[in-house]
């Protein structure tokens, strides 16, 4: 029981170390493409936004950008195939703004519409699949065999019966070893 509850533990403990990783490359990617798309848009070079967003496309846990103008028009969208058929996705919206001085020197800030990004979670689950598979272990109960060096070989009845009914009267207070 001991040896499930640390497993259990150390399973719940790897998936929120995943999550933080997953959440960290969100907002990187998002902040990469703020930057590169705003720039490409505010210099309506639609062929750079088209290369920035297939350079994140090649990475395995984006399925989809899609640009939306200030009039919240598509303007841009590239997927991977079959993104359809992904059933857990996470969309993280970033503003699009070109950052600039006005007339009187002031920094001005135009907004050019926001980026939608699909993040798959497929590569998630599935190391947490793999981690939890090699932790699991079958033990077939025939092939267990008694330690030859076990110092504990004889049992009294008496202190038996007394632990098994102290344990259902109080619990386990401490681990029996």
């Amino acid at each position: 029981a001991v040896l499930l509850v640390s497993s259990i533990f150390s399973v719940f403990a790897l998936r929120h170390q995943l999550e933080q990783r997953f959440d960290q490359r969100k907002q990187e990617i998002a902040s990469k493409l703020r930057v590169n798309l705003a720039q490409a848009l505010w210099n309506f070079d639609r062929q750079q936004a088209e290369r920035v967003i297939d350079a994140e496309l090649a990475s395995q846990d984006v399925l989809a950008i899609r640009v939306i103008d200030e009039r919240g028009r598509l303007f841009l969208e590239h997927a991977r195939e079959n993104v359809a058929d992904i059933a857990e996705k996470d969309l993280v919206r970033a503003r699009l703004e070109w950052s600039g001085s006005g007339t009187d020197g002031a920094a001005e800030a135009q907004a050019l519409g926001q980026v939608e990004i699909d993040f798959s979670r497929e590569y998630l689950e599935r190391v947490m699949f793999e981690v939890i598979r090699a932790r699991l272990i079958e033990i077939d109960p025939n092939e267990i065999v008694p330690n030859p060096r076990q110092p504990r070989t004889n049992f009294d009845p008496d202190d038996l019966a007394e632990l098994v009914h102290s344990v259902r009267e109080f619990g386990v207070l401490q681990p029996v070893v």
